[in-house]
């Protein structure tokens, strides 16, 4: 079992730090003006905190796995913003105004 929690904790250690090397690639595209990365996984916290979790000393920091990767981290410092945006568009789509998807001039209003 330790040996799972060992591998686990391993190739979570290693996404996180992919995901931490995304976010300073990104930042650095943003100061540029390039265009961003694509979003990071989210995995990373999954496999951290099963593997911190397999160990007796670590278990009780098994949840910092979330604040440890950016992948997660960046899902929920986003959550607000996408909750807001799918009201909006919702909103809009049962107004009658064009959905945001669409490239048609339509604004729904006569």
């Amino acid at each position: 079992m330790r040996i799972y929690s060992f591998l686990s904790l391993l190739l979570g250690g290693i996404i996180c730090l992919a995901n931490w090397i995304w976010f300073y690639q990104a930042v650095r595209d943003r100061l540029k003006g390039t265009d961003p990365h694509p979003t990071p996984p989210l995995v990373g916290a999954f496999f951290l905190g099963v593997g911190l979790a397999g160990f007796e000393a670590t278990r009780p920091y098994a949840l910092l796995a979330i604040v440890a990767d950016w992948g997660t981290l960046y899902l929920l410092i986003s959550t607000p913003r996408i909750i807001v945006s799918l009201f909006r568009d919702r909103r809009s789509f049962h107004r009658g105004d064009a959905s945001p998807n669409e490239n048609s001039e339509h604004t729904g209003h006569s």
